[in-house]
């Protein structure tokens, strides 16, 4: 994911200095929106990674195979996950 934002803010620097982005807007709302996605996708696989090493540690199994169980359970019970979720950050901070 750092790669991908690395990538872009390289591109965005490379419109800057060339001068295109000085009157595009829609340049300017592109790099926003990729930013977003990739703030986004990062955030997503956090929150999965976290839930995973909790498997990891309960089940024992591998890293790759807790990730794709906790991926099928957050899909299967998004109410649940939730829950979880808010509980976490009422009790953790």
């Amino acid at each position: 994911v750092q790669i991908v934002r690395l990538v872009l803010y390289a591109i965005h620097t490379a419109t800057k200095k060339t001068g295109a982005e000085d009157g595009s807007y829609l340049i300017k709302l592109l790099f926003r929106c990729a930013m977003c996605a990739v703030w986004c996708l990062e955030k997503s696989i956090e929150f999965i990674t976290t839930y995973a090493y909790v498997h990891v540690a309960v089940d024992g199994t591998n890293f790759c195979t807790a990730c794709k169980d906790t991926f099928c359970l957050i899909i299967k019970y998004p109410a649940q996950t939730a829950v979880n979720s808010l509980l976490k950050r009422l009790l953790c901070g």
